[in-house]
């Protein structure tokens, strides 16, 4: 481990023990961080050379110039800090997602006052969100913002997602101002979709109305060429008294037909596959609209439709065996 790993560990060791895991979070004193950025770095060091140059030829001009760059400097501490100072930063959540996509954790930003250039991020994504909190009207004295996190889903289940950074650079950029941020959310992500073989899924349950024939009914449903071992009761006499040829009367009947996926069918090498498609085939059923159930290990889901039928069986397999 490197002396910068071990000194980030450390951080966010001591950022878990003084900043709790909520749903909202108030950024005052306590929980935001000020420091120079490059830029500001840069500028202080620029401010030396100009000190040192006009040390060296007293000159009362150039060291009133760099008194004037270090008020700057001073000023430009204040006012970052403030825009970011009070904030109210309030989870509101996110739409389950599959493995592999991309989530938006949304939450919304309160203040009293306008904040500009805020920007955000968790703590392993490189995307940034950025947000100006500020009043649509000047009548309304308190200012709402929205702001939508990107996150990649890695893994099914409930994901924790790890610490939300957000830090601004206003108004001079020459100072960063920050906070990490713990949080008491979980996010669902269902596993991805993977195109499997069709489990032999499909039972025949009752006699219903569906349009589903079977052969061997009560329902006449016409005539096929006689064949050798044909019932003689099925044969239509009628017909071959009339010498038209010997034929064979067929029948049907009308059942309901009920479609189930049983994850024991599934053909895959290993579970997080077999789960995969399972999802395949519970949003292949589901865009073709029919009803459809599953079989989970010791758990059945009756056979449904519609949106919650889907989020629930999809959220079944996103939480089995899942620890």
């Amino acid at each position: 481990m490197s002396i910068q790993t071990a000194m980030q560990a450390r951080f966010f060791r001591w950022i878990d023990k003084h900043v709790p895991k909520v749903t909202q979070h108030t950024l005052t004193l306590h929980n935001v961080y000020v420091f120079p950025s490059r830029l500001g770095l840069a500028y202080l060091l620029v401010a030396c050379l100009v000190w040192v140059l006009g040390t060296n030829y007293q000159n009362n001009l150039i060291l009133a110039f760099v008194f004037l760059m270090i008020s700057v400097f001073i000023v430009s501490i204040l006012h970052t800090f403030l825009n970011l100072n009070r904030i109210s930063v309030r989870y509101t959540g996110a739409s389950p997602v599959f493995v592999g996509d991309t989530v938006e954790i949304n939450f919304e930003l309160a203040a009293d006052k306008n904040h500009y250039g805020i920007k955000a991020r968790w703590q392993d994504e490189s995307r940034w969100s950025s947000v100006d909190v500020v009043a649509e009207e000047s009548s309304v004295y308190v200012r709402k913002a929205a702001i939508s996190v990107p996150m990649q889903a890695k893994k099914r289940g409930w994901v924790k997602p790890k610490r939300l950074l957000l830090e601004s650079y206003f108004p001079h950029g020459l100072i960063r101002c920050w906070t990490w941020l713990n949080w008491d959310v979980h996010i669902l992500v269902y596993p991805k979709p993977v195109e499997v073989p069709e489990p032999e899924s499909i039972v025949i349950a009752q006699a219903g109305t569906d349009n589903h024939p079977v052969s061997g009914g009560e329902d006449f449903s016409g005539l096929r060429n006689y064949q050798s071992g044909d019932s003689l009761k099925k044969v239509a006499w009628k017909i071959y008294a009339k010498g038209k040829g010997l034929y064979t009367k067929e029948f049907d009947q009308q059942v309901s037909k009920e479609l189930w996926i049983d994850f024991d069918s599934i053909v895959a090498p290993n579970l997080e596959l077999k789960l995969s498609g399972v999802a395949y085939w519970i949003m292949r059923y589901h865009q073709q609209g029919v009803d459809y159930g599953l079989k989970l290990a010791n758990q059945a889901f009756q056979p449904d439709s519609g949106d919650e039928h889907m989020h629930r069986l999809l959220t079944a397999i996103a939480t089995f065996d899942y620890s």
